[in-house]
């Protein structure tokens, strides 16, 4: 067998063990070849990629290729590109790694019934989560209609379609979605869903992949540990996230821009439900806020924006953070009861990393001037980040790592 031959049989023999998540013997594609020269259904043996799909089919072998995992030509990777060692991660199936399935991620997805009519973009924005556990805030100011298609659409995916539209960003905060000027753009929905057949994925290898296609920001705790085979078409990101997550124990916590996956934690008490579905100020709203809660709360000069919103039992802190966020704020928490909305330090840095293990500290040195001091530190994270707001990304680094963050006057204090 000479060398182009060797490495076509090679090639084609770790397509197929990718597809399958089997071990392939080496002279399977030989042994096809030789059965096939002797078919008479098969005019021609040929070694491309399709004539090997054609010849499984015609002689019975059960397999299920990704065109993709070929290498077509396409410049943009596929998803299996993006893990860190495609084979190891394909082939290594193990019968106690959970399985997570393309209807076991649609089971994630929060169903839209009927889609709203096109209309104004602020009211079709509710009308996706009304009757429903989302809750979301959107920049009342945005004038654009919508006339997007929502059909067969999900409503998390309808509100990034929306806003998409109209040019403004989402961002979540514990949950609580807020759509306005400062968010991270939406890709187009046809670059933000995920098909990957893939056995003994991590959640850092699921982070790397969701990041290169949906350009989502994340931060993976150390201990955000487990494996799953993965063989999903056509998903959500975040709703495979979401499912992915939850599969081995971990949960998805966004801090704005970017998010946090990390060992699930024993979550904040719901508070009475507050529901304004027309626009309105923030100072109003949050006086309401405090009335409704019984919080004691000091809203600092200047803070205001026109919102609207849509919340249903919202975790307090969620729907708090993402108000402020919506007007440049953000909420301090004092001793004493006491709660202030405050400007934000940010200053509307932004930055981008991709390291697979990072440290508080070093995260902090790249981030430039965003004055924090550090006075506890975690085990190293990994993450996937581009022009995220640097503030967000700090936040997101200290929960996975379950530390405290806490602002001080000018400056803010991990602990």
């Amino acid at each position: 067998m000479n060398a182009t031959r060797i490495a076509r049989s090679r090639r084609l023999t770790a397509a197929l063990e990718s597809a399958t998540g089997r071990d392939v013997p080496p002279d399977l594609i030989d042994r096809i070849t030789r059965e096939l020269e002797t078919d008479p259904r098969v005019r021609r043996p040929s070694r491309t990629p399709k004539f090997f799909v054609a010849a499984a089919a015609t002689l019975g072998i059960a397999v299920v290729l990704a065109m993709n995992s070929f290498g077509s030509g396409s410049s943009e990777r596929s998803p299996q590109h993006e893990l860190q060692d495609p084979q190891r991660a394909t082939k290594n199936g193990n019968a106690d790694n959970p399985r997570l399935t393309t209807a076991m991620v649609r089971e994630a997805v929060l169903s839209l019934a009927v889609a709203p009519a096109p209309g104004p973009a602020v009211g079709r924005l509710l009308d996706v989560c009304r009757d429903s556990r989302i809750a979301i805030v959107v920049d009342a100011t945005i004038a654009a209609k919508s006339h997007v298609d929502l059909a067969g659409l999900g409503r998390r995916e309808s509100i990034e379609h929306i806003a998409r539209e109209v040019g403004a960003g989402v961002a979540e905060f514990d949950g609580v979605l807020l759509v306005n000027s400062r968010g991270p753009k939406p890709r187009a929905l046809e670059r933000s869903r995920i098909t990957l057949d893939a056995r003994a994925v991590t959640m850092q290898q699921l982070a790397k992949v969701v990041h290169a296609r949906a350009g989502a920001n994340l931060v993976v705790a150390a201990n955000a540990t487990g494996q799953l085979d993965v063989e999903v078409q056509n998903v959500p990101w975040r709703a495979l996230l979401t499912a992915a997550a939850k599969q081995l124990g971990h949960e998805v916590i966004g801090h704005g821009s970017a998010l946090t996956v990390r060992p699930a934690t024993e979550r904040p008490k719901r508070v009475p439900a507050m529901q304004q579905t027309s626009g309105s100020s923030v100072q109003n709203v949050f006086d309401g806020w405090a009335k409704a809660v019984g919080l004691n709360l000091v809203i600092g000069a200047g803070i205001d924006a026109e919102i609207a919103m849509f919340a249903f039992e919202p975790r307090s802190n969620g729907l708090l953070r993402a108000i402020a966020a919506s007007a440049g704020a953000e909420v301090v928490d004092e001793t004493r009861g006491i709660v202030r909305i405050v400007p934000t330090l940010d200053r509307g840095k932004t930055s981008t990393h991709t390291a697979e293990s990072i440290s508080e500290l070093e995260l902090l040195q790249a981030a430039g001037p965003i004055p924090v001091t550090l006075t506890a530190a975690g085990k190293p994270l990994t993450v996937f980040a581009a022009n995220v707001r640097t503030l967000d990304l700090v936040r997101a680094a200290v929960a996975a790592n379950g530390l405290g963050f806490v602002r001080r006057g000018d400056h803010y204090v991990v602990h």
